[in-house]
């Protein structure tokens, strides 16, 4: 393996590593708010239920209500 490919690994470890801490995090917000559920399916898929869809500087794109 090569510094590039090393590299690219790096990055793709850090995505998957934020996506996992924003889903926690969500996990304990919807604890608070009671808004939205996570379903870990036996496929290994992730299912956003009720979720809202908001950017990082909290702009609601997709409200659920």
């Amino acid at each position: 393996m090569n510094g590039k490919e090393i590299s690219r690994l790096s990055g793709y470890t850090g995505r998957v590593h934020h996506l996992i801490s924003t889903l926690d995090n969500l996990e304990s917000v919807q604890n608070v708010t009671g808004f939205g559920k996570i379903v870990y399916t036996e496929e290994n898929l992730i299912k956003f239920d009720r979720v809202p869809i908001v950017t990082p500087n909290g702009d609601i794109l997709i409200n659920v209500n």
